[in-house]
């Protein structure tokens, strides 16, 4: 006798709502994608805000939680009272690591066209809240266990007297933080930036910090290669009263920071170096400028580059203080 095999054929209202419920998830994960890019800047918005103020907003924002992408179009920072913009970035794109965030661990990369930060008194007095903040152990809700960005442009700002000047401007700008959080620096606390200059020459640059009884200085060191005359000229300001019109500088610098201020010390190789010796620029400025020259060239004539040693100390408002370098390169001599 032949085997009879009876098979019951799915009902089709059962496919019906099979179909309906994979249309449905589908509108359902499009609502959230669409949505939540709205959202998650809102959260953001509200975050960096309180009844002072703006600290920090974004602008337009695109989420991918499945390759943990966040895309922003602008970033800025402000000094939370008086609204004076301290930082802003443009074109930003975030990566998560998923799989070291379910760790506990919070690790990033981060890419941006363009940051500009700005020095300023509103600077100082931001950092100096978020300072105070700390101490006073207010919730921060910023801590990262390791981030990684490249920056295309970086341009270093100084705010003076209502005018705003670039210092410095990178390009191709790497940097990396570890163990860091907003208002806390911990014991291993440490970075590095590496970068070329725009208009020519490397900086690279390290710091980790130093645990103590009572606080946690950063110890800095950095070089510089092949400055030219347009790069000292700009960090310098109106500190130089003098035009450089050749230069070539190579530089070592070691430095600590103490009670808010930064110590240190720059040695400095310079293999070319002239000065403006024009009389349309002043007689007096013209016989220095011949003077220098003449010093610098009888220098070189055994060797091939000058060194000079120059020791510094910076404000809190990251201003040099005068009177205690004039005091340290007095007792070098």
């Amino acid at each position: 006798m032949k085997s009879i095999y009876i098979s019951r054929s799915e009902s089709k209202k059962s496919k019906k709502w099979i179909f309906f419920a994979l249309i449905f998830l589908a509108l359902l994960f499009l609502m959230i994608r669409m949505i939540s890019p709205f959202l998650l800047r809102s959260y953001i918005n509200q975050t960096g805000a309180d009844d002072k103020g703006y600290a920090y907003r974004v602008g337009d924002l695109d989420f991918n939680a499945f390759k943990g992408e966040i895309f922003v179009k602008d970033v800025k920072v402000f000094h939370q009272t008086s609204e004076f913009s301290i930082a802003d970035m443009n074109n930003v794109k975030m990566n998560l690591d998923w799989s070291e965030i379910f760790q506990g661990n919070k690790i990033y990369s981060i890419q941006s066209d363009e940051i500009n930060l700005t020095l300023s008194k509103e600077f100082v007095e931001e950092i100096n809240r978020v300072k105070n903040e700390a101490r006073k152990k207010i919730k921060q809700d910023i801590y990262l266990d390791r981030v990684v960005a490249k920056i295309k442009r970086f341009n270093l700002k100084e705010a003076k007297d209502d005018n705003v000047r670039t210092i410095l401007s990178l390009q191709d700008v790497e940097v990396l933080l570890k163990d860091f959080g907003l208002g806390s620096i911990n014991e291993l606390t440490e970075f590095s930036l590496k970068s070329q200059i725009l208009e020519g020459g490397t900086v690279n640059i390290t710091g980790k910090t130093k645990l103590e009884a009572d606080s946690t200085p950063w110890i800095i060191t950095g070089k510089m290669a092949n400055i030219t005359s347009s790069v000292i000229e700009k960090m310098a300001g109106d500190k130089i009263p003098l035009d450089i019109t050749k230069a070539n500088l190579n530089a070592v610098i070691v430095a600590e920071s103490s009670d808010g201020k930064i110590q240190g010390e720059i040695s400095s190789e310079l293999e070319a170096f002239k000065l403006n010796e024009e009389k349309k620029q002043g007689l007096i400025k013209a016989g220095i400028a011949k003077a220098a020259n003449l010093m610098f060239k009888n220098k070189k004539e055994d060797n091939k580059s000058v060194t000079l040693s120059f020791p510094f100390i910076l404000n809190e408002n990251f201003t040099l203080n005068f009177s205690e370098t004039l005091k340290m390169l007095n007792e070098q001599k």
